[in-house]
Parts: structure tokens; sequence; C-alpha cells
């Protein structure tokens, strides 16, 4: 009797190991997420999904903690999808990790950070789950406000890109400043990072008529000076351009296009968000 326990507890120890091997090894063939696929539950996830259900939670987290970026995004997805992930963990580990990963879908393919991965799955869900119980065709039916702003793991998650000291993607900050308005302890937070050049914080203090900021110090000053140099700097920047050009002020008009001229050799390098924007204002240079 002795001994068969032991036989049994050695062979479950293995049966777990294969079963994280297995699971890897049924993702080898991938060096992109496959958002449609994984959707549609394509016959090439089959065997992933098989395995996925006999893999234990202990295994799991090990996957989450030692394997490449692409392994973790399948698993993220599954635990999301299936309401057994800690979300905000999730994000925060990412978010201090700074892995990417190649997002297909359609036609296309893009390079995004898997913090920003982990959000858009957890707000994928909420409309998932959203359209299944109110018996849609489709999320596009949804009020994005009612949704989205009073879910209260959304709340944590933008707290942590609003609070969170991380390297955190212009695409995050977008969508927490789109999500609610936020109450007055927030906005001490919100002012710091409007002051670092962070457009999403400046926007949402103007639109949410904050006289907590002053606009045209800021822009007579600090935004002159500022560099923006990386994709996501330039996404502030071109954020900012776009602002000024709509206020329809010729002196808001001087400094953006003063501003283009200046940063022409960032922006350069990715011309198709600024060329449009120049493009739809009629700016020479």
């Amino acid at each position: 009797m002795k001994y068969s326990f032991y036989i049994f507890l050695l062979s479950s120890i293995v049966s777990f190991s294969q079963n994280k091997e297995n699971l890897v090894k049924s993702l080898s063939g991938f060096s992109s997420y496959q958002s449609d696929c994984v959707r549609q539950n394509c016959k090439e996830f089959q065997e992933f999904f098989k395995v996925y259900e006999k893999t234990d939670g202990k295994e799991i987290r090990e996957l989450l903690e030692k394997e490449k970026p692409i392994i973790r995004a399948y698993v993220e997805n599954r635990l999301i999808v299936g309401g057994k992930a800690d979300v905000v963990g999730l994000f925060e580990k990412e978010l201090k990790n700074q892995d990417s990963i190649e997002f297909s879908f359609c036609l296309y393919s893009i390079t995004i950070p898997l913090s920003n991965f982990v959000y858009n799955q957890y707000i994928e869900a909420i409309y998932d789950k959203e359209i299944l119980k109110r018996g849609l065709e489709n999320k596009f039916i949804l009020n994005y406000d009612i949704t989205i702003k009073d879910d209260s793991i959304v709340r944590k998650l933008d707290s942590v890109i609003i609070f969170g000291n991380y390297k955190i993607d212009y695409d995050l900050y977008s969508q927490a400043f789109k999500n609610r308005t936020y109450p007055v302890n927030y906005i001490k937070r919100i002012n710091e990072l409007a002051l670092d050049n962070n457009a999403f914080a400046f926007k949402y203090l103007v639109e949410n008529k904050e006289n907590t900021f002053d606009v045209d110090l800021y822009f007579h000053n600090q935004f002159q000076n500022a560099e923006f140099k990386t994709y996501n700097e330039l996404m502030h920047l071109r954020e900012y351009l776009e602002y000024l050009l709509k206020s329809k002020s010729d002196e808001n008009r001087k400094i953006a296009i003063e501003k283009i001229i200046k940063e022409k050799e960032h922006w350069s390098v990715y011309p198709r968000q600024f060329k449009q924007l120049i493009d739809e204002f009629d700016i020479k240079i």
C-alpha cells in the first residue's frame, strides 16, 4: 500500500510535468497571437485547448513566470476568458516585464505590449459576457460607457495606469482617461502626468475644465523645449498638435507648426500619422 502511494504520487508529478511541456509544445509553431483563430476555435489550437484543461494551477503559474511572452499571452487569454485570472496582478506583472508580442487579427499584424494585451483581453471578456447575457448579436450594440466604466476591475486597472510607476503605452493612457471622470484625489497625480508631457492627462484636465493646469504657460514654455523621440512619445506629440490645430487659434497654429518643423527628424520615422495631420490642416513645411 505504501509503495502504491509513492507510485501514484510519482506518476502524478510526471503527468503534471508532461502537461506543461505538451502545452508549450502545442504552441511552438506560433510566433504571434492569432486572435481570430483563438476566438473561432480553429483546429490549429484544439491541442492547446485540450492540454490547457488538463494543466493544473501550479503549472500555469510556472508558465506565467518562466515562459516566453507569446506562450504567456495564450495562457493569459485562457485564464481571463475562463474567469480564473487575477487580472490586476497579471497586468502589473506585464507592466514590470515590459515584453511585447506580435498580435494578428484579420489581415493585419501589430506589435503590442503584453500589458496592453491583458487589459484589452479583459475588456473583450466583459463585452462577450454582456453579449451572452443580453442575447445580442455583437458588441457594437453595447454602450461603451455603461459596460466599462463601472466595472470594479477596470477601475483598478485604470488606477494602476494613472498611479503606477511604470513605462506605460500611450494607448493605455488614452483608454484610462476615456473611461470615466475621476474623483478629486486623482487630480494632483493627473497634473503631474500632464507636466511630464502626457497628452492624454493634459486633454483630460482641459476637457473636464480643471483649473489646476496652466495651458498657456505649458505651451509657451515646457512644450517648446520638450523632446519627443520614441514612438510612444511621438503619439503624445500628435495629440498635442491635434489639440493646438483644432483650437483654430492663430497663435496655437504657429506653436504647432514650429513644433512639427523642430521634431521632423523624429516623427519622419513614423510619417503616416503626422502627414495625415499635416494634410488635414493644410500645413506647409
